[in-house]
């Protein structure tokens, strides 16, 4: 067990996210590294916005509830009016409580209910189990497993946990009366989608601003990440989004954004140019930047999207690129079985050269105006 400022290797929210981080968990990308951590292995940050289990949605007073739930939780022992589970109108809640939608309210005056219980970990695993208390009336809270069992109760109280020997937690009252809030629950198996550093990568240099954190430098000749997640293959629709200040355009005049070997291909080029390749069956779709769309020197948002339409699109910042070269792909698109390199190919040939602050892989094409939101509010 690792409290939260102890536990490295994982990308840790705020106590109060930014408007910046709000809005990306909003958006739920399917990977965000965020680039925080001083290790040996980045990783995705899954605290979204994603949709409670039945349990949860059954509940009449529990209209919404922010969590990662991979799996789905349970609501045990709830009777009204002497032990409830509910939504706490925002009204009640502090100031900076960073609630969107909702956040589960504990109200009893008999002991240890009512719960929720989350009974589908595997033994043998290793979970992050978080949770942020926003609201307190009276009492405590306890989280507890056959491995552990921690209290708290003050607002403000952000607590990490890491569970290996357990098939189940559940969040309980410690005892009566209690009237406590917790948002931001998120049961989460280490090693989702996470991604390991290699050559020379330098760690915690300065970010963009302070909403989006720290950084890593890529030295433009061995640094590189790389991710293994099957989620990753096949994807139809993409947006990879980068925020990064780069030195030049990279190892040999290439330096890759992202990679995956079969599937895409995203790097820049000499001259401001940007170019995005992704992958069809009859033909590829294509897009290049006119010549000056990105400078050295500068922190920007770089973004490549592709939607339904096959119709590859590049923007700097909000911004969308004038083009060189756009084509649209056609035929299916292919999926291969290998990793997503960040900042290199897998050959580790093309280095990008530069500093990277987050980096935003989603499952869908995000719209202009998502994507604006994204630039404004990471404090550029």
């Amino acid at each position: 067990m690792q409290l939260l400022d102890t536990l490295s290797g994982v990308a840790l929210l705020r106590r109060n996210p930014s408007p910046y981080q709000s809005y990306l968990m909003q958006l739920s990308p399917l990977g965000w590294w965020s680039l925080d951590e001083d290790s040996g292995v980045v990783a995705t940050n899954r605290m979204y916005v994603q949709s409670p289990g039945p349990e949860l949605l059954s509940n009449g007073d529990f209209a919404t509830w922010i969590s990662d739930n991979p799996f789905s939780w349970d609501v045990l022992d709830e009777v009204a009016p002497n032990h409830v589970l509910s939504e706490r109108d925002p009204s009640q809640l502090s100031g900076d409580t960073p609630t969107i939608g909702g956040a589960a309210n504990f109200v009893t005056d008999t002991s240890y209910k009512p719960r929720i219980f989350h009974g589908t970990l595997t033994p043998g695993h290793t979970y992050d189990f978080e949770w942020f208390i926003s609201a307190a009336g009276q009492g405590n809270l306890m989280l507890y497993s056959p491995a552990s069992v921690v209290t708290t109760g003050a607002v403000g109280t952000y607590i990490r946990r890491r569970v290996t020997t357990t098939t189940w937690v559940a969040i309980a009252p410690v005892a009566v009366p209690c009237d406590m809030t917790v948002d931001y629950v998120s049961v989460r198996k280490v090693g989702e989608m996470d991604g390991t550093v290699k050559g020379t990568t330098t760690m915690s240099v300065d970010g963009a601003s302070p909403r989006t954190g720290s950084a890593y430098a890529f030295d433009g000749a061995t640094s590189a990440l790389e991710v293994i997640d099957s989620r990753l293959h096949g994807l139809d629709e993409l947006t990879l989004m980068m925020l990064v200040n780069l030195d030049s355009a990279g190892e040999a005049n290439n330096g890759h954004l992202m990679y995956k070997s079969g599937e895409f291909t995203w790097r820049v080029l000499p001259s401001g140019q940007i170019e995005c390749v992704i992958q069809y069956g009859t033909t590829n779709a294509q897009a290049i930047s006119a010549t000056g769309a990105y400078t050295t020197g500068a922190w920007a948002w770089l973004t490549c999207r592709i939607g339904a339409d096959a119709v590859p699109h590049l923007y700097v910042n909000e911004v969308e690129v004038s083009y060189a070269t756009q084509t649209t792909g056609s035929g299916s698109r292919t999926a291969g079985t290998g990793s997503l390199f960040i900042g290199n190919d897998s050959g580790q040939l093309a280095t990008l050269d530069g500093a990277v602050d987050e980096v935003l892989l989603f499952d869908r094409a995000l719209t202009d105006g998502e994507i604006a939101f994204i630039v404004e509010r990471s404090g550029l």
